[in-house]
């Protein structure tokens, strides 16, 4: 019950206590959500009350869905890897620093997928997944841009 939670739903009453100087509102969720909402808030206590947040929501917000957990970089195929360093702003800065960008055009993710094939020695980069020397190639390639990421500029 410590972590952060966030639930949708309609602010629908407002009560005046005045006894005890404070206004009640009233939010109602969908009765599914009931018990995720306990498990993340707990059971109401009389002497402690959860600090929550309450925030506006335009009419007809849909309801966030749930983002799938994170794979862990190495779980994903190289392939994968590479499509999403081509959109990195830093990846094609490096590309830039090492020569690749400068011989290729414009600083976009299509371009930096041309030096990424043209690195690796493949036509594709799903070629990346099959071919196991220009997977190695692809790890090397990626491992020389961590390095400079993080601090070998």
């Amino acid at each position: 019950m410590t972590s952060l939670a966030a639930f949708q739903g309609d602010y629908c009453d407002l009560k005046f206590i005045k006894t005890r100087k404070v206004a009640q509102i009233t939010i109602e969720i969908p009765i599914e959500r009931a018990a995720e909402f306990v498990a993340a808030f707990g059971a109401p206590d009389l002497v402690n009350g959860v600090p929550v947040a309450v925030a506006r929501m335009e009419k007809g917000t849909p309801a966030r869905k749930e983002t799938p957990a994170r794979k862990n970089w190495l779980d994903l195929e190289p392939s994968q890897q590479a499509a999403m360093r081509c959109n990195e702003p830093d990846f094609r800065e490096w590309l830039r620093c090492i020569g690749y960008i400068k011989w290729m055009g414009d600083d976009t993710p299509e371009n930096a997928a041309r030096c990424v094939r043209d690195a690796c020695q493949v036509e594709s980069r799903s070629e990346l997944n099959t071919n196991r020397a220009a997977g190695e190639r692809w790890r090397k390639f990626d491992a020389d841009f961590y390095a400079w990421q993080r601090g070998a500029r």
